[in-house]
């Protein structure tokens, strides 16, 4: 079977790469006739090969102009695969799946309309490419969700059926390095209304909790991070309001480094979401959570926002905890940090729910994927 993996963000190396290409590593396993379709004229294989530990040896590349360009090459495919976020790909393969990471709410033209009286002219124009995308949505072989919350949002607020394929996450334990007392965020570090990582959240309660239970503890925040100004400017207000404190930021960290600090960690933080109103607002919320269960895969004890896609792989009390209020926050952190039988207890479990979401799952619903489809 010849099938077409369109992405326009390849070279920004991020979870949705990492996706698309596992997803096509799995296809090639299988005997398919793999093209990754680009736009970019440095795009190079070998890099993806290296970066996500993939193996792309019978997969083809092969570069389109535009999106005209791409329609037009789609007709000697049987599945043309487009990853997307706001821009509808036409098709002419006989199958065509959009993957869409985001949970869009609701959007319409009085929305977009609005937006633009504003002055917010470019998420307005986002907003009406997006309408159009969940139009065509509709009209298509198939939609691939990462989570059962973005399924439930886009149903919900569109319409538009999908079938969850959770993400491949690898296992990013190691042996012989030995648990420590650090508490650990990993995620992106960038100012916006999407899928916040609420750093200054999480360091106000930490701040507290040091200054009197965990006076021996540290808090490592890990991530990439973007060069815009009011990122830049949010970045050196977190580290100014942080001085004095073991609360340490770390950029752009390589994948080998990324991997000692989540073998380190004992207990593992994430805020995204919090206070965000979910059926509104379901794009501010975790989509689904690789970085969580990166972290479980490496024995950390998880105790997330009770927002998102985070609810489907944490189960409170028994891999991880749940949270609703700051106040659950301090005092499930303090349990785990107090209680070292019931620390233990929870990681192993962590452990055990991580292998649920490996890379032999995932090709395994690939497959069901693939029959559906055809």
């Amino acid at each position: 079977m010849k099938i077409f993996i369109y992405n326009p963000y390849w070279s920004s190396f991020g979870g949705g790469e990492k996706y698309v290409t596992v997803f096509g590593e799995s296809l090639s396993q299988k005997g398919n006739e793999v093209t990754f379709l680009h736009q970019e004229e440095n795009f190079s294989k070998k890099n993806l090969e290296s970066y996500y530990n993939c193996d792309l040896t019978n997969i083809e590349t092969q570069f389109v102009q535009d999106l005209s360009s791409l329609k037009n090459l789609s007709r000697k495919g049987d599945v043309l695969f487009a990853l997307t976020n706001f821009r509808a790909v036409s098709s002419e393969a006989k199958a065509t799946v959009y993957i869409l990471q985001a949970p869009y709410g609701k959007i319409n033209s009085a929305s977009v309309f609005e937006k633009l009286l504003k002055g917010k002219a470019k998420e307005s124009a986002k907003d009406f490419f997006r309408l159009k995308l969940l139009k065509r949505s509709k009209n298509i072989s198939r939609v691939v969700v990462y989570s059962q919350f973005v399924h439930d949002a886009l149903l919900h607020h569109h319409g538009a059926e999908s079938f969850v394929l959770a993400p491949p996450i690898d296992d990013f334990f190691v042996e012989g390095i030995k648990k420590e007392k650090i508490v650990l965020s990993v995620g992106r570090i960038f100012a916006g209304l999407y899928n916040q990582k609420r750093y200054d959240i999480t360091t106000k309660v930490f701040q507290e909790l040091f200054r009197k239970e965990m006076r021996d503890w540290e808090y490592h925040i890990v991530g990439s991070i973007a060069n815009d100004k009011a990122t830049q400017t949010m970045l050196q207000r977190l580290q100014k309001e942080n001085s004095g404190f073991p609360i340490y930021f770390h950029l752009n960290e390589p994948y080998a480094k990324l991997k000692e600090w989540y073998n380190r960690a004992s207990i593992f933080w994430h805020a995204a979401g919090f206070e965000v109103d979910e059926e509104k607002f379901p794009e501010r919320a975790e989509h689904f959570g690789m970085s969580t269960l990166e972290a479980m895969s490496a024995y950390a004890v998880p105790i997330v926002a009770n927002k998102g896609g985070q609810k489907e792989i944490v189960q409170n009390g028994v891999n991880g905890f749940l949270w609703e209020k700051i106040s659950d926050l301090k005092k499930q952190t303090l349990e785990v940090v107090t209680n070292k039988s019931l620390r233990k207890e929870i990681s192993l479990n962590a452990r055990k729910r991580f292998s649920d979401f490996d890379r032999e799952h995932f090709s395994n619903r690939v497959e069901e994927l693939m029959k559906e489809i055809l």
